[in-house]
């Protein structure tokens, strides 16, 4: 049997749901797919959406490795190396906070799982920009558009990029946004993905990186990162070359 990734690919599409088989459409229960399967999707689409294949070395794979535990639910994600469990109690109920330095991958492997888990529920979630979600909420005129726009963010699995670098939102008066959201998705117990970049000058320092958020978003914000989040870094020098 030909097991090329498009093949799979191909495969996977003709079901109902891609990376998982819906056993019961009434109980809505899904078979979450095997390391082999996310691999080869994984590989396939981050090749589409980059123009390029994934660059496998040690640190790379590390990187991955952890997020590929977290998705299967494997036990494993817990003796990650990258996880910093002595700051947040790991938990798979819990969202991935995902700090590292710049063009390291963060958002060009979240983005391929966001592809991969597209029509698999359980694990699927939407990647926004902070700086985008800024710009969304400022083309709100009406107080019903603000309205739909935080119902928007407040609702279903998502993935914030770049977080703790966006702009103050200015929409008849200066607000930060994120701050907002961040604490509405806490009280709606919606499970919330973040990337950022360690804090200037402070390479490697996740205590420091994480005071820039107490400090940019209040100590509320801050107590409930690490009941919301698996903190989780990237080591390693930038792909972008």
């Amino acid at each position: 049997m030909n097991t090329t990734p498009q093949n799979i690919i191909e495969s996977i599409l003709e079901q109902a749901n891609p990376l998982g088989v819906n056993l019961d459409v009434k109980k809505n229960v899904f078979i979450l797919p095997t390391k082999k399967e996310l691999w080869e999707t994984f590989k396939y689409y981050f090749f589409n959406l980059n123009g390029k294949g994934f660059i496998e070395n040690n640190q790379t794979v590390e990187n991955v490795r952890t997020l590929f535990y977290y998705f299967l639910k494997d036990e494993m994600f817990f003796q990650c190396p990258n996880l910093i469990g002595e700051l947040s109690i790991p938990s798979f109920d819990k969202g991935l906070l995902i700090i590292g330095g710049f063009g390291i991958g963060k958002t060009a492997y979240m983005k391929a799982f966001e592809k991969c888990f597209e029509k698999y529920s359980p694990h699927r979630f939407k990647i926004y920009s902070t700086n985008d979600v800024v710009t969304m909420f400022e083309s709100c005129d009406r107080f019903d558009d603000r309205n739909t726009f935080f119902d928007k963010m407040s609702l279903g699995k998502l993935l914030f990029d770049d977080f703790n670098s966006e702009r103050l939102a200015n929409n008849f008066g200066k607000v930060d946004l994120l701050k907002e959201i961040i604490e509405k998705r806490y009280m709606n117990q919606k499970l919330t993905h973040i990337t950022c970049n360690y804090a200037d000058g402070f390479d490697m320092d996740v205590e420091k990186t994480l005071k820039e958020f107490a400090e940019r978003y209040g100590s509320r914000v801050y107590d409930r990162l690490f009941e919301m989040f698996n903190i989780v870094t990237f080591s390693g020098k930038s792909l972008r070359r």
